[in-house]
């Protein structure tokens, strides 16, 4: 008895490229179930058409990009007793294996997935602003956290952001996506993370150098100068944004001075940073299990080379992608760490001269974008970060590949 797809695979997938993005602030989690149900429909999809499912040798460096996360973990699993941890953010990589084949094999129109991602960004947008609004002028919050931690609802609305940016051109959708990028610009002030809000201008910086000698680069100068009298506008005119930036002049002047202990946030960081290190000494491998990193920050604290604020930090966690990876994981997550983040961003960064560049210039810009809030936090390990991650980056590497292939195929036809 042949199997029977209970759904058109076209229209399923597009809705979920739109509903990913439309979801992924206003909503609890409803991102992450979205991509579960794309993750079951895709293995019900591969073994259907599993006869005609040919990976390529791009394909398997694809997926084992994305398995090597949860490789670099699997060691300290086992030392840990299956302490299944380890695995909440490399999991959902290996959730989009499935996703990404699925992809290939259906090869969707890029238009059409586009256009979908274009909506979904704005409805995102739109529901992150509301969220956004009644938080922090309805209830007065200091720090807007929507259903999440404040510093990660600050990096989501900046990952809106840029990709309403980056789609800017040619489209449709072009006077809505400028509202999106002020609607998620408003959200990422109100969260007042640092990380975030500095994210902002590094980004920019990281899109001239893409779009450097292109005819868009006019159009960077513009939002680039807009956002930058943006922020100076608000610093003079809002007291908590004020206050947060020269809250950051102090951090760094005790920091400077060799005051660490006064410069809770900023210094804080550093000391985790520095126990991160020292876990990775212990074993350079593979790295450190939570237990272990915990009794190497007692030692430190012990000997006077960190304060007692880092004892209370569970799990010794690091408050940086790196340093956690580097800790947990030691070089297995340094290799980790390059396949998951810098591997897509030179993928992306070689396609700019390939025909259409704009979805490499999406996805250049969207890891970027990750590989900058790594710096201070920990946002893949997080479960609906990493699913929105590596859901969009296959979505887009996928597409790339297919329209690369669509390209040669069609020369091939016109020169015979």
């Amino acid at each position: 008895m042949k199997m029977r797809l209970f759904v058109f695979p076209q229209p399923f997938v597009n809705t979920s490229i739109l509903l990913v993005p439309a979801l992924l602030l206003s909503t609890p989690n409803f991102s992450v179930a979205v991509i579960a149900c794309l993750f079951l429909y895709s293995l019900y999809y591969c073994v259907k058409y599993s006869g005609s499912l040919y990976i390529t040798r791009f394909d398997w460096i694809v997926i084992f990009c994305l398995t090597s996360y949860t490789l670099a973990n699997i060691p300290n699993v086992i030392i840990d007793g299956g302490n299944f941890r380890y695995l909440s953010g490399p999991s959902r990589f290996i959730a989009c294996i499935p996703i990404y084949l699925m992809l290939r094999h259906l090869a969707p129109n890029p238009c059409s997935v586009i256009e979908r991602l274009e909506v979904g960004i704005i409805i995102g947008s739109i529901g992150s602003f509301g969220i956004a609004f009644y938080q922090f002028i309805i209830l007065n919050m200091v720090r807007v956290d929507g259903f999440i931690f404040s510093i990660n609802f600050g990096y989501l609305s900046c990952s809106l952001l840029f990709l309403a940016f980056s789609l800017l051109s040619d489209s449709k959708h072009k006077n809505w996506l400028y509202i999106s990028m002020i609607l998620s610009l408003f959200s990422i002030i109100s969260t007042n993370a640092r990380g975030s809000i500095f994210s902002v201008p590094i980004i920019l910086i990281a899109s001239v150098v893409y779009l450097y000698h292109t005819i868009h680069l006019k159009i960077v100068a513009l939002v680039s100068l807009s956002i930058i009298l943006g922020f100076v506008c608000l610093y003079f005119l809002s007291g908590n944004f004020k206050e947060r930036i020269n809250f950051t002049k102090h951090e760094f002047s005790n920091i400077a001075s060799g005051n660490i202990e006064k410069a809770v946030s900023s210094g804080g960081r550093l000391q985790l940073w520095k126990s991160a290190t020292e876990a990775f000494k212990a074993s350079p491998l593979i790295g450190s299990t939570y237990s272990k990193r915990e009794c190497i920050i007692k030692k430190l604290h012990s000997k006077g080379d960190v304060t007692s604020w880092t004892e209370g930090v569970a799990r010794g966690h690091a408050h940086s992608q790196y340093f956690e990876m580097l800790a947990s994981n030691g070089l297995l997550g340094v290799i980790a760490i390059s396949l998951i983040l810098f591997a897509p961003s030179i993928y992306f960064f070689k396609k700019r001269k390939q025909v259409n560049n704009k979805i490499a210039y999406v996805g250049f810009l969207f890891v970027i974008g990750f590989i900058v809030y790594g710096l201070t936090e920990v946002p893949l390990q997080a479960n609906l970060i990493s699913s929105y991650y590596a859901f969009i980056v296959v979505t887009l590497v996928s597409l790339q590949e297919n329209m690369v292939f669509r390209y040669r195929e069609n020369n091939g036809k016109q020169k015979n």
